[in-house]
Parts: structure tokens; C-alpha cells; sequence
């Protein structure tokens, strides 16, 4: 699959269009998950200064294996028919900083009604969106837990550690992530 593939999808107008968001993310991947398209602000969010540097990568050359299988897995799920729509999930930038962005991804189909790949949008989110613990609050959690997950840690230590109680940290992690701290 070719980005001349996607004439519909990624024509010259909506490419300019899409450069003029600087904070949204827009990307277009084949049945694959190699990268046909992506906006400015996405592939800058990898350090990467043209498109040129995204096609044909996946987002194991991208990101940490653990966050580059779940994508590759969204993209299965929604090349068989799953709706992502809103979902907050986390996203690694330059030098593997993590964001914390609401995404929707969707199938992309030729004229013939073929799906023939995924496209996606991603915004970031900023502290004020966040209900029960601020989103650097979270990524300070997840971070946590990511350094200690070799130890046996417990809901109790992250919630001490984190100076929060452990009912908001698991509201949190459901209401954010739609897992449980100890399923994350």
C-alpha cells in the first residue's frame, strides 16, 4: 500500500488543512500499521522534521514496545470493526516523554468499500481536563509504576506514594485509562 493509494483521504488540501492544527495529530496507516501519512504535529512529536522521516515506520520504531503493541492492536480491532472514539490512552514523544491524549480512529476504505487501512486523531490533553488527579499526577503513577513493576508493589504503596487515597486512584485509572491500577 502506497500514500498514492489514499487519494481521498489525503489529498494535498486536506494535508495543508491538517498542518494548521498544531495541536492535533492526524495520521493515516496501511492494514499493516506502517505510517502512509501523518500531519506536521505528529510527526514532529517524534522529533522527525519531514513526513518523508514517518512513511513506512510503524510505532515500534517509535515507542516503547509495551505502547507500540496496544496501537498495533487498536489497529487490528479497528480494521475488523471496533470503534475507538474519546479514548484517553498515552502517547511517547521526544525522548520517550509520554502524553496523555484523547484519541478516535477509524477504517479507511477505497471506492470499492475495501478497507484498506486506519486513520486516526489525537489531541493532547492538558491538566484541566482531568477530574480526579491531574494528568501529571497520572503520569507520575504510571511512571511509578513502570520503575517498581519488577518489586510486588500494592494499590496501598501507589496510592501513599502518590499522596492520594486509593478509591480516587482507582476511579482514576477506570475512568481514565478503563483499567484497574493493578490490571494496568
Amino acid at each position: 500500500m502506497t500514500y498514492s493509494q489514499f487519494p481521498n483521504v489525503c489529498t494535498a488540501d486536506l494535508s495543508a488543512l491538517y498542518d494548521c492544527i498544531p495541536d492535533v495529530w492526524f495520521w493515516v496507516k496501511d492494514r499493516n500499521s506502517h505510517f502512509l501519512w501523518g500531519n506536521a504535529a505528529f510527526y514532529s512529536n517524534f522529533g522527525l522534521v519531514s513526513m518523508s522521516e514517518l512513511l513506512g515506520k510503524t510505532d515500534y520504531d517509535f515507542a516503547p514496545f509495551y505502547l507500540a503493541e496496544q496501537l498495533v492492536l487498536d489497529d487490528k480491532a479497528v480494521l475488523e470493526g471496533k470503534l475507538v472514539e474519546n479514548r484517553i490512552e498515552m502517547v511517547n514523544g521526544i525522548e520517550n516523554k509520554l502524553n496523555w491524549c484523547v484519541t478516535t480512529k477509524r477504517r479507511v476504505c477505497d471506492s470499492e468499500g475495501q478497507i484498506i487501512g486506519t486513520m486516526g486523531i489525537s489531541r493532547k490533553l492538558v491538566d484541566n481536563q482531568s477530574v480526579q488527579i491531574s494528568i501529571n499526577k497520572l503520569n507520575e503513577i504510571v511512571s511509578y509504576i513502570q520503575f517498581n513493576i519488577h518489586t510486588s508493589i500494592t494499590i496501598k504503596q501507589i496510592a501513599k506514594e502518590m499522596n492520594c487515597s486509593v478509591s480516587t486512584l482507582q476511579r482514576t485509572f477506570r475512568n481514565q485509562l478503563h483499567v484497574s491500577p493493578m490490571e494496568f
